[in-house]
């Protein structure tokens, strides 16, 4: 029997993942987000057939399915206290009514701990604090909301012009809201704020012009929080120094992907993503592919008015299971995971 060893995270590493397992557990409904738990062996997804499905990424099997029929499922997010995440419901956004509260789920007991409510309307974007019980939720009341898993209420309530897209920097002492431009020419904005004083506003904000003519469907920071990643809905992603405020790169696979090729019924969780070393990102395409960026060409010493460098794939990873809507990276272990309608796991080919 062979003993566990450490992979390298390189280029050449990342460039072998292909698919090696196939989940169909969604019922051909459309899954809107993934995530792998702390230790990297468990994922949950989350689809609009109101179900969330828990996986074993060891064994490759489902473990435990979670029916959510009454309030929907979106956006199921680990948190750090054993097989418990929290979640977001499924109304219609606008709708009169329905309940948008954020639930806090026990995954064994398959029973609720906690509510969170204080949203009016559907909630588009849940993070966690990747350091502690806190963690951030969005939504279509245009409203960013702080809040503690111990607590009932918001820690904090930040306005934004438009829904958007969160994520915390590795240490969970900054948080970055991104609104996307806007057709009438207004530009897209980048926000960021600490964590324990949001209400004082931001301390930079970044404005940049229509980098982007459709949707921005994720915000994540690489490990060490110097970049940050605005995945868009187009075959096209902007990566901006954390530190500096400066678009540094644009991610370009091409120009023919069509726009809304990865609409949904709700905001999906993106399909772009940080590997663990925080030097590629991953993003899918709409050919099936899931593109490979090496952020390599991006100098942290680059002078402050460098003109942003267009970086293209350095692999295309290739796939027939569906198209990678959303895409995550196992946070310890040399694995992808990406869903359409079915939840796809990637792995290096296995040693002769």
């Amino acid at each position: 029997r062979k003993t566990p060893s450490s992979v390298p995270v390189t280029r050449t590493a990342l460039a072998l993942l292909r698919p090696a397992k196939r989940l169909s557990c969604h019922d051909h409904a459309s899954v809107t987000s993934l995530d792998f738990d702390d230790s990297g062996q468990f994922l949950l997804s989350a689809a609009a057939d109101r179900t969330i499905q828990l996986y074993d990424c060891h064994k490759g099997v489902r473990q435990r399915e979670v029916q959510s029929q009454k309030y929907g499922a979106h956006l199921a997010r680990f948190t750090h206290d054993g097989l418990s995440c929290l979640y977001a419901s499924t109304p219609a956004v606008g709708g009169a009514g329905p309940d948008h509260a954020v639930r806090l789920l026990l995954l064994a007991l398959k029973s609720y701990l906690r509510y969170f409510r204080g949203h009016t309307d559907q909630v588009v974007l849940l993070e966690m604090n990747p350091v502690s019980r806190t963690f951030l939720s969005a939504a279509a009341d245009h409203t960013v909301k702080t809040w503690d898993l111990r607590a009932l209420q918001p820690l904090g309530s930040v306005g934004t012009a438009r829904a958007a897209q969160v994520a915390f920097d590795p240490h969970g002492v900054v948080f970055a809201v991104a609104e996307a431009p806007q057709p009438a020419a207004e530009p897209g904005c980048v926000a960021l704020y600490s964590t324990a004083a949001c209400d004082r506003g931001p301390f930079l904000r970044v404005l940049l012009a229509a980098a982007s003519p459709d949707a921005w469907t994720r915000a994540e920071f690489s490990n060490t929080g110097r970049w940050l990643l605005v995945a868009t809905a187009l075959a096209r992603h902007l990566v901006l120094d954390a530190l500096l405020g400066r678009l540094r790169a644009t991610l370009e696979v091409d120009a023919h992907a069509a726009p809304g090729w990865m609409r949904f019924q709700y905001a999906s969780a993106g399909a772009a993503c940080f590997s663990a070393d925080g030097r590629h990102v991953f993003a899918g395409h709409v050919d099936g592919s899931v593109a490979l960026f090496d952020l390599a060409a991006l100098a942290p010493d680059a002078a402050d008015d460098a003109p942003p460098v267009t970086v293209r794939p350095c692999a295309m990873l290739p796939s027939r299971q569906g198209i990678p809507k959303v895409v995550a990276f196992n946070p310890r272990l040399l694995a992808l995971a990406t869903a359409d309608s079915s939840v796809v796991l990637w792995s290096p080919p296995a040693d002769d």
